[in-house]
């Protein structure tokens, strides 16, 4: 299993957008079905995006083209990471307010302040599409050059990290419904109060991780 991996799916269990909205679903009438339908919703997207890359490009995971593709996309990703990381510290990103509600989902937005299990289920997928951190992830899994079982058991197992916060959600509101809103809301307020270093420190060392490994790599291409 790659350590990469599991590091990135800790850290994308963490997003603000996600907490926010099973934060509000919590306090809906009917909890369990919306944080269950959000789930399931992010998991259709999330899952065979995951699956199919590392099947597709896994194939050709042991040749020395493959190797020197997967250092540039390091590379890259890597230099993403810094960028944004340098953007939200300046405050060229993450200017709006974290209490400012999902605004950027679009037609999703009114919805969503008196939400449905299918709009539930919409807001899964829109806030779960791959980004940066999962991409990284996959790259991890392919360098480990696994056969096809262990590919997707790795891709499982970040999904499983990556929604382990909604999951733990649900889990509570079936189990302990009186204690459920609470301690999503002081996990949501803890990321509130620490966003902009959470984000800063956690691009920045995965954007210098993933530069250094690229670069590495590159440079042993050449040797």
């Amino acid at each position: 299993m790659s350590p990469e991996a599991i590091v990135l799916g800790l850290l994308s269990a963490v997003r603000a957008t996600p907490l926010a909205l099973v934060s509000g679903f919590l306090l809906a009438r009917t909890p369990a079905r919306l944080v269950a339908a959000y789930l399931v919703g992010g998991l259709l997207v999330s899952l065979p995006v995951g699956i199919g890359a590392v099947l597709v490009f896994g194939a050709t995971a042991g040749t020395s083209e493959s190797g020197i593709g997967r250092d540039v996309v390091d590379v890259l990703l890597g230099a993403a990471a810094l960028g944004y990381a340098v953007g939200y510290a300046t405050g060229r990103f993450g200017q709006r307010a974290p209490d400012a509600g999902p605004g950027r989902f679009g037609a999703l937005t009114e919805r969503l302040r008196t939400p449905t299990v299918p709009v539930a289920a919409a807001a899964g997928i829109a806030t779960n599409l791959p980004g940066l951190y999962y991409l990284a992830a996959l790259v991890a899994i392919l360098e480990t050059q696994p056969g096809p079982a262990s590919a997707v058991f790795q891709v499982l197992l970040y999904n499983v990290l990556r929604f382990s916060l909604p999951a733990a959600a649900l889990a509570l509101v079936v189990l302990r419904p009186a204690q459920a809103q609470r301690v999503t809301e002081a996990v949501r307020a803890f990321g509130v109060r620490h966003r902009r270093t959470l984000i800063v420190g956690a691009a920045t060392v995965v954007g210098l991780y993933l530069v250094v490994r690229g670069v590495d790599g590159l440079l042993g291409s050449h040797t």
